[in-house]
């Protein structure tokens, strides 16, 4: 039978050795400090208010609205509703597959022709809608 050794049956004591901190220090380590860590600079203080006033008078800034995209949903919405609402009754659908088939490219071209019309228009809306709102903002600052 071989002899053991009591270290090597001690999980503590080969942790210890493992970790540097048996009885004998190592002597690469002995005598050595850490070098200071550096602390940041704390971030400088906002700008003091004038004389006697708060924040709490200040009133808050208006959320701005997206009209832009208020208007592009709507009309998404819209027209998945109407494709919904086609879709759901083979009625509507068998109706509606037989006016697509029945349709000539001339007309075709006609309804690209009003598709456009009507996005340029929503484009149109959507710039007068923001230029009232900056006017009015301009206006009230």
């Amino acid at each position: 039978m071989a002899a053991t050794n009591d270290r090597d049956d001690d999980p503590a004591l080969v942790l210890d050795e493992l970790a540097g901190t048996a009885e004998q220090p190592t002597t690469q380590l002995a005598g050595l400090t850490p070098p200071p860590v550096p602390v940041p600079p704390a971030p400088s203080a906002p700008a003091p208010f004038a004389a006697g006033a708060s924040r709490a008078s200040e009133p808050a800034p208006r959320p701005t609205v997206r009209w832009g995209a208020l208007v592009w949903s709507l009309l998404f919405g819209a027209t998945a509703a109407i494709v919904l609402w086609v879709v759901t009754d083979p009625l509507r659908r068998e109706r509606a597959g037989d006016w697509f088939a029945e349709l000539d490219p001339f007309a075709a071209w006609l309804y690209v022709l009003i598709g456009i019309g009507a996005i340029v228009a929503i484009f149109g809306l959507v710039g007068l809608i923001r230029r009232g709102e900056r006017r009015r903002r301009a206006a009230s600052s």
